[in-house]
């Protein structure tokens, strides 16, 4: 049996990656398999909705980069 971990006071707080895959693995072995597959479709989707050599950046990024 695994209990969940104690967090530290002090430094990140976060559940190890190890963990996490142990007990949701546990509960559904197919989740990771379908969420991976949802996210590279998404992915796909949003690249072909690009166009070639097009990066999208923030507006203040922008400006900062027209300060250099």
């Amino acid at each position: 049996m695994r209990y969940l971990p104690d967090l530290p006071d002090k430094g990140k707080k976060y559940i190890e990656r190890d963990f996490l895959f142990t007990i949701v693995n546990t509960l559904d072995r197919k989740f990771f398999k379908e969420a991976l597959a949802e996210i590279e479709a998404n992915r796909a989707k949003r690249s072909d909705e690009l166009e070639t050599g097009l990066v999208e950046i923030e507006p203040s990024l922008f400006e900062l980069i027209k300060s250099c």
